[in-house]
């Protein structure tokens, strides 16, 4: 009986150690928060509310703003991911027209029809189960940054809270709070609204000029796997060559235009074409991946 009593002892501890780590967090603790459900959120000029489903936007100790993390994301038209087994956010462009419809629509419905904002007369105090998460990691926009120690991740009714001025300012948004309001205005700087704008231009442009490549290969029944192996006979190389020599130039013109047309917009708000610099350069090497596919010089 003992010896049964041992060997189901080691196969459970065996089962224990080949399971995956699951990230401990403090227990949920009652929290003295305020201003939950009193405050405006709007975003260049426009005011949005939490969903009713959310608890909403709240001060948490030391003065900081907690908002839901999808909300924040969203009303500032980006897309997110929460993984809670590494605790890292995610915040980034909606990737397919599809995740951008989601994103608008989240907008749209959460917008204030009649937005009323007057000074605050009272503010109320609630208690919260909060779940502190420690050392929750960003990644923004393909940057990684990291808060400060005084603003972890909150889990509040299994929902993740973060610090709304840490995630609006590493989108670039001027972020301004009116105490007497209790309003949170968001806003782009003109220079971060033009990269912003030409951001999103530069994503079409660089669809469609890979799906003009891919529509070219087709027609001569040649596959990117094709090219990449050398199975193209010389006929399908020099006519894929011949339709390049000609588009290809025609494409640089374009960019040209994008980029000094984006270049103009931001030396007229006195802002630095760095940015503009590094879209010209993305485009270019998407040309140059075309090139070498072909044995363009």
């Amino acid at each position: 009986m003992m010896k049964r009593a041992r060997r189901w002892f080691t196969a459970l501890l065996a089962i224990a150690l080949l399971m995956p780590a699951v990230p401990a967090f403090a227990a949920p603790q009652p929290t003295t928060v305020t201003g939950k459900g009193m405050m405006h959120f709007i975003v260049d000029g426009t005011e949005y509310a939490p969903p009713e489903d959310a608890i909403g936007g709240f001060i948490y100790q030391g003065g900081y703003t907690y908002v839901p993390l999808r909300f924040v994301a969203y009303i500032l038209g980006k897309d997110v991911n929460w993984n809670g087994e590494a605790k890292r956010v995610s915040i980034y462009e909606p990737a397919t027209s599809a995740a951008k419809d989601r994103v608008e629509a989240f907008r749209e419905a959460q917008k204030v029809a009649e937005s009323v904002i007057e000074p605050v007369t009272a503010v109320t105090k609630d208690v919260l189960q909060i779940d502190v998460v420690p050392e929750v990691s960003y990644v923004i926009d393909g940057v990684s940054v990291q808060p400060a120690a005084e603003t972890p991740g909150l889990m509040v009714s299994n929902r993740i809270y973060v610090p709304l001025r840490f995630v609006a300012e590493n989108l670039g948004y001027r972020v301004v709070w009116d105490g007497k309001t209790y309003s949170i205005n968001m806003s782009l700087s003109e220079e971060d609204r033009i990269v912003k704008k030409y951001r999103a231009l530069l994503a079409e442009k660089r669809k469609e000029i890979q799906d003009e490549a891919f529509d070219l290969l087709e027609a001569h029944g040649v596959t990117l796997i094709d090219l990449n192996l050398n199975r193209v006979s010389d006929n399908q190389l020099a006519e894929l060559r011949s339709v390049a020599a000609v588009r290809l130039p025609e494409i640089e013109q374009q960019i040209d235009e994008f980029i000094g047309a984006m270049e103009d917009e931001l030396k007229a708000a006195n802002a630095s074409t760095e940015q503009a610099q590094k879209m010209r350069t993305e485009l270019e090497n998407l040309l140059k991946t075309i090139r070498n596919a072909l044995k363009m010089p």
